[in-house]
């Protein structure tokens, strides 16, 4: 059996993401959200998204543990497959999300979600995300 995961289907394309100036992208990379925001009603589809995983969210959180006098948290990772009409389907989460960093644009997103999340547990929002949901 061999468990197929979104990098290891993007790495076996043949066609590399759209170019985002600033980033180097190649054959077999992650698309940056920048490019699939190019392609893909970002008004329509983004909501749809955080829809779905507000919901899966709301399901799960009874369950994770928390300790008494703790700013608990969980790092997960949501693999999304939209189909042609934007609607999203949940394909699976990660508990573990790979944060290995061999390619450029896999550094420059950890990088990004990483510094996501510590702004988070400050009580911080990211501005970028309002910007994604408003624009």
């Amino acid at each position: 059996r061999r468990h197929l995961t979104n990098n290891s289907i993007n790495r076996s394309a043949a066609v590399a993401p759209p170019t985002v100036p600033g980033l180097d992208i190649g054959v077999g990379d992650n698309w940056p959200l920048k490019a699939l925001w190019n392609v893909l009603d970002r008004q329509t589809v983004w909501p749809r998204v955080h829809t779905l995983v507000t919901a899966v969210l709301q399901g799960i959180a009874p369950h994770l543990k928390k300790k008494a006098g703790t700013r608990p948290f969980a790092f997960l990772g949501f693999d999304v497959l939209l189909d042609e009409g934007g609607t999203p389907f949940l394909c699976e989460i990660n508990a573990n999300p790979t944060l290995e960093a061999k390619r450029v644009i896999d550094r420059e997103v950890d990088l990004e979600v990483v510094g996501d999340l510590l702004l988070l547990l400050e009580g911080d929002s990211p501005a970028r995300w309002e910007e994604v949901s408003t624009t």
